[in-house]
Parts: structure tokens; C-alpha cells; sequence
């Protein structure tokens, strides 16, 4: 059955574009980080200093969020940071038990963004701010909630975006929606932007745009506590590496039927089908 007038598909380049245009690379040092029964190891890394985007790959609970918030820490730019949370906690913002409308909000905090014709274009008009603009903080869902602070974070004045799952609570259309602005907003706008995503095809769409790579977070081997749980934040890498590193973790293998189908859209292929042991014959998790 129909349900919408046009599909959605979002657009995938080829696997072998990992093009770098920008050569000056900001570097930031690894470290250990200790919780009880839990530790992250962040390997040394570097990033493009402007129009780049990252794209931090993980199964849940290896340390994505640690990892963005040492980011956010350390760097240095502790004041040309802007980061959306993975939580989206609203309480912050609320004075005296009054929560503001989204309006009041953009106006009191990022305004001169929110009054920007070309953030408008851009960021508001597209994530459909008009529609929920009177609404007070604490009506919105969980989905209003997620277009609310992809905006906030946008609107911040800062060098670095450190974005924590933007398509949680999202449907298709809205997901494909904050995939482009992500990728415009970054590119246009010459911004570093740091993102975990757990949806493959928002991460393969934006890991693949030019100056892009990938961090992965995987486990480590090496770890001989059982008690312990123990991962690395692995140096960067191009698209090609590090979409395959991540998905050989997961002992998964996904094709495009780009020969097949006119779509480009990843699927993945039965385990121990003669696709997905031929791709593996290859070290080609993703093809």
C-alpha cells in the first residue's frame, strides 16, 4: 500500500571517493578514561580543520558519548564547541518551573542565527520549526525535541559540532532531512562536526561526503578482566577502511545492488550466503 506521494532515498556517492581537499589537520591526544568496570582507550588522532565532518561508529555502550564529551573537553575549543547531547534534557533551560516556547528560546539564545535568512533556508524551514514554534518546551515529543536541539546546536556560534545520534525519535523523511543538513551546514559553513550515528545509512551518506572519515570503536582484544569492560576509540580513517573495520566487528557484510537496482541503498546480505562469504573472501564488508 502507498503511503507517501514520492519515495525517499538518500543519496550515496561512490565507496572509492575519500577525498581530502583541506591538508591543515588539527591533532588531539589520546588518553585513557577509567569508570568503574569500564574503560575507553582513545588512540591519537587528527581531524581537517574546517569544512570536515566525522563519523564516530559503535555498537551501544562502547563509549561513543565518553568519547564526544572528551572531545568537547579537550580539544581546546572549549569555547567554540556546540554540543547536542544524546538525552535531550530540557530542564536546563526551564526557569522557576516555566519552560520557554521554542520561539522564545531560539530568540533568547541563538538569535542571531534564528533571524539569519539563510540559516532559515537552510536549518529552521527544513527541520519544520514553524510548526511547532509556540509550543513550550515540555510539550514536545520526543521527535520535536530532537528538531528542536539539532537547531540549537546549528545555531550556536562555534568551530566544532559535536552531534550525539541526530536521527534518534526521526522518521525516514526527517532522517534523510538531517543527513543534507548536516552535510550543507558543515560544508557551506567551513565547520568541524563530530557525529554519532547508529542508523547505517545516515552514517554512510555523511561519511562519505568529501573531507569526511571514520572513528570506530571497537573492543579490546587485549582485555583479560572479565569484569571489565574494555574498548578503543581507534584512530581515524577514510570511509573505506573504516566502514569495513566496523562491520567486520559485527561479522556482517552489506551490498548496494548498484548493478541491480536504481537505487544506491545499502542492504545487508544473509549471513552465510554466497554473497556475504564472497564479500568476506574479499575483505569487502561493504560493497
Amino acid at each position: 500500500m502507498r503511503f507517501r506521494s514520492e519515495e525517499y532515498n538518500i543519496d550515496l556517492n561512490e565507496i572509492e571517493a575519500d577525498i581530502e581537499i583541506k591538508k591543515d589537520r588539527t591533532d588531539y591526544t589520546g588518553t585513557v578514561i577509567n569508570f568503574p568496570n569500564f574503560k575507553l582507550t582513545i588512540q591519537d588522532g587528527s581531524f581537517p580543520r574546517d569544512s570536515s565532518i566525522t563519523v564516530i561508529l559503535g555498537e551501544n555502550g562502547t563509549g561513543k558519548t565518553t568519547f564526544i564529551k572528551y572531545l568537547a573537553d579537550k580539544l581546546g575549543f572549549s569555547s567554540a564547541v556546540s554540543y547536542k547531547p544524546q538525552y535531550l534534557n530540557i530542564e536546563q533551560f526551564c526557569k522557576n518551573g516555566v519552560s520557554p516556547t521554542v520561539e522564545e528560546f531560539y530568540f533568547n539564545n541563538i538569535r542571531e542565527s534564528y533571524i539569519n535568512n539563510l540559516f532559515k533556508s537552510d536549518v529552521v524551514k527544513p527541520m519544520q520549526i514553524d510548526s511547532i514554534k509556540n509550543r513550550h518546551l515540555d510539550e514536545l515529543s520526543g521527535g520535536e525535541l530532537q528538531r528542536f536541539w539539532i537547531v540549537y546546536c546549528l545555531g550556536t556560534n562555534a568551530n566544532i559540532y559535536l552531534i550525539d545520534e541526530p536521527s534518534a525519535c526521526l522518521d525516514v523523511e526527517q532522517r534523510v532531512t538531517v543527513t543534507k543538513i548536516l552535510k550543507r551546514f558543515m560544508i557551506h559553513n567551513q565547520k568541524i562536526g563530530f557525529i554519532v550515528e547508529h542508523d547505517i545509512m545516515m552514517a554512510v551518506s555523511i561519511a562519505q561526503e568529501v573531507n569526511s572519515q571514520i572513528i570506530v570503536m571497537e573492543k579490546d582484544t587485549d582485555n583479560t578482566d572479565p569484569n571489565l569492560r574494555s574498548f578503543i576509540a581507534c584512530k581515524p580513517t577514510t570511509f573505506k577502511e573504516g566502514i569495513n573495520k566496523f562491520l567486520k566487528s559485527l561479522d556482517i557484510t552489506f551490498r548496494t545492488d548498484s548493478k541491480y537496482s536504481k537505487h544506491n541503498r545499502p542492504r545487508i546480505n544473509k549471513y552465510d550466503s554466497a554473497k556475504d562469504r564472497e564479500q568476506k573472501a574479499l575483505g569487502q564488508y561493504y560493497q
